[in-house]
């Protein structure tokens, strides 16, 4: 069959699928799109839904989608019931889901809040008759206190330690990682004097909010003062002396020491104005990069040019579980308690 009538064997899968079998059943299995086709018709039809898994199962893994799967599971809900939940967990344990491929299930009120969370989806709409309530940490229905490491790190250091090796000693004495490139290069992207000021108020205030801070700094600021600020050599030596400091190795990258000082800490923070795109969680696994992004919203603490402190959400945007009682998160920044 040539590529250019896929689009039209789909749209008949679509609108007559009785006639798109009947075509399907006349082609080989040699093209992947085929599949693809077969999968979406055979799956409609309860005489043919078992052919669809079969050739679901004849797909080598690495060319498996998530698309692959959904045909299937929406035909269970017809077809067999009591095989729906399993097989939803199992896609989920492959991929993540989104609202719209759960449509059925908060439809119809049955209980997937636990794959809400893992896959870190945030409602559209409230499906659960329920008060939608702004909760900043404690939820003022059930009066249990949501957390902030709700996310599981646990797969974000395995990453991690997939790809880096180093030293990073006495975290332990700290819970806010400062990246001090970003701040001392914020003003017309170079270093100043005033680069320096800036880092020490901003130091200053996150002691005065009670925050625990270290700055991670590249030692070439250090090593480089003298020959780089001749007149402001002591000044900004002072400075630096007066803060809490980790001088990163040449050829290192900083950003990768208050990440991983970020993972390894509880109720952690990093400081900084970085997105913070270009690192390894934002790989081809969708999986760790949507987790490292949802991490991020909670770790992450800006400052303005007036040195401004904007803290984050005191609780992760995730579904949780406090006490045997669900809170879902809402895209317009409410909460659902299921209590």
């Amino acid at each position: 069959m040539l590529a250019m009538n896929y689009k039209n064997v789909y749209e008949l899968v679509n609108n007559n699928n009785n006639e798109a079998i009947k075509l399907l059943k006349t082609i080989d299995n040699t093209d992947l799109q085929i599949k693809i086709l077969k999968i979406k018709s055979y799956s409609k039809h309860v005489l043919y839904f078992n052919e669809a898994i079969n050739i679901l199962n004849s797909i080598e893994e690495k060319k498996l989608k998530k698309r692959m799967f959904m045909p299937i599971l929406n035909s269970l809900i017809n077809f067999n019931k009591k095989k729906v939940q399993e097989f939803l967990n199992y896609i989920s344990s492959k991929y993540f889901l989104n609202e719209d491929d759960l449509q059925f299930f908060l439809n119809n009120n049955i209980n997937i809040n636990n794959i809400i969370s893992k896959n870190c989806i945030i409602l559209n709409k409230n499906y659960f008759n329920k008060n939608e309530l702004i909760i900043k940490k404690k939820c003022p229905n059930c009066l249990n206190e949501l957390k902030k490491d709700y996310i599981n790190k646990s797969i974000l250091i395995t990453q991690f330690n997939k790809h880096y090796s180093f030293s990073f000693n006495n975290i332990k004495n700290y819970n806010t990682f400062i990246d001090g490139n970003n701040i001392i290069f914020y003003d017309n992207k170079k270093v100043i004097y005033k680069s320096f000021i800036k880092l020490r108020v901003i130091y200053d205030k996150l002691i005065k909010l009670n925050y625990k801070p270290i700055i991670i700094l590249h030692r070439r600021h250090r090593d480089f003062l003298k020959k780089n600020f001749p007149k402001k050599y002591k000044d900004i030596k002072l400075i630096l002396k007066s803060l809490n400091i980790f001088y990163t190795p040449y050829k290192q990258n900083d950003d990768l020491y208050f990440i991983y000082g970020a993972l390894k800490t509880e109720n952690s923070y990093i400081v900084t104005n970085d997105k913070l795109r270009d690192h390894i969680f934002k790989s081809k696994d969708d999986n760790i990069s949507r987790l490292y992004s949802k991490w991020l919203e909670t770790v992450i603490i800006r400052y303005t040019y007036n040195n401004k402190i904007i803290e984050p959400n005191k609780v992760s945007q995730i579904a949780q579980n406090i006490n045997n009682i669900w809170h879902l998160p809402l895209k317009n920044g409410k909460w659902i308690c299921l209590k």
